[in-house]
């Protein structure tokens, strides 16, 4: 006996357009999930990519200033993408940003909350986000435009600096403004020097340890360490080329010492700005003893016969004594330094 004949009607499934209904309902809802989980996987994926731009840049800009330290004081603002690295560190912000912000508004629009989901809400985020872009670069921007004050004190030089004749600096005349990261590193240099030349305040020990000169000597003399002028380093505290001493009454006092850069042409680093400038003295007439014995005026252009004209290496001279110009004076008035630490 069937169900039918026991007045039982099995239970048929719906069929027809309103079963259709929820099933279709529920392949839309996936679907929409499905994008934009695909969507948020995307920005997600940008953001990541801006990530490690951002740390290639900094990896990047970090072995571009050890080599060459002196860049940092002459590149300006790190938006200036005529540095390589500089270029790469914008571009990855600007990935990292927009990937992150993308991600937000995408993960917001699943939270189930219709206030956190709606476009006003989506909308006021990238405003808040364009806003704070737009100040951060300004701030940057005005940051890197504002001028340093001019340098003064003890290691500062004139504010209208006029080199001497025949001196090349590695700086142009005029006020001096260096940034307090380079004031800070031509006082690091200034101290490591004057400690470093504690033992050399004896005439004696430096020229047992390398330094030779004219002996005796009647005005401030260089004595220099052949062996330092070609052993690669340039402005090491410990082993400056030169040593400079100034006759007095109770003996040679140490003044200051001069660093040399190995081949002429060719400026030192320059840690302290125009704090630390190298100088070239192009007006020098050396004998056959490689001494200076006559200096070019423009009364006497050419040197005197048996000597002969020749550019030294450029050089950075550090004093210990306070002299016109500053701790780093390219060049300083032997008299002057007699009545200072004479007699």
């Amino acid at each position: 006996m069937d169900d039918a004949s026991n007045g039982v009607v099995a239970e048929q499934a719906p069929s027809g357009p309103k079963a259709a209904g929820p099933r279709v309902a529920d392949l839309r809802r996936r679907f929409a999930f499905s994008t934009v989980i695909r969507t948020l996987t995307r920005f997600l994926a940008v953001g990541l990519l801006g990530a490690v731009l951002v740390g290639a840049g900094l990896v990047w800009d970090a072995i571009a200033h050890a080599r060459d330290p002196d860049s940092a004081h002459a590149e300006g603002s790190l938006l200036s993408l005529s540095r390589p690295a500089h270029a790469v560190l914008v571009a990855g912000g600007a990935l990292a940003l927009a990937g992150l912000t993308g991600a937000t508004v995408r993960a917001l629009s699943l939270s189930g909350s219709r206030r956190l989901s709606s476009p006003s809400t989506s909308a006021a985020l990238v405003v808040a986000v364009l806003v704070a872009v737009g100040g951060t670069v300004g701030a940057v921007r005005w940051g890197s435009a504002a001028e340093p004050p001019i340098a003064t004190g003890p290691l500062a030089p004139a504010r209208n600096e006029v080199h001497g004749v025949g001196i090349v600096n590695s700086h142009a005349s005029g006020p001096c403004r260096p940034a307090q990261a380079q004031k800070a590193a031509a006082a690091k240099l200034y101290t490591e020097t004057q400690v470093g030349m504690a033992r050399y305040r004896s005439l004696a020990v430096a020229m047992a340890e390398g330094y030779s000169g004219p002996v005796p000597f009647t005005s401030t003399e260089h004595f220099i360490n052949a062996a330092y002028t070609t052993d690669g380093r340039a402005l090491d505290p410990a082993r400056p080329e030169a040593l400079m001493y100034t006759p007095t009454a109770r003996g040679p006092v140490l003044v200051g010492v001069m660093f040399l850069m190995n081949v002429p042409g060719e400026f030192g680093p320059e840690p302290g700005g125009c704090l630390t400038r190298w100088h070239v003295h192009g007006d020098l007439c050396y004998n056959g003893l490689a001494e200076v014995v006559a200096h070019l005026t423009s009364e006497q252009p050419v040197c005197p016969p048996g000597t002969v004209h020749l550019i030294p290496p450029p050089a950075l001279h550090v004093w210990f004594v306070d002299v016109p110009g500053g701790r780093f004076a390219p060049d300083v008035d032997a008299g002057y330094l007699a009545r200072t630490v004479g007699p």
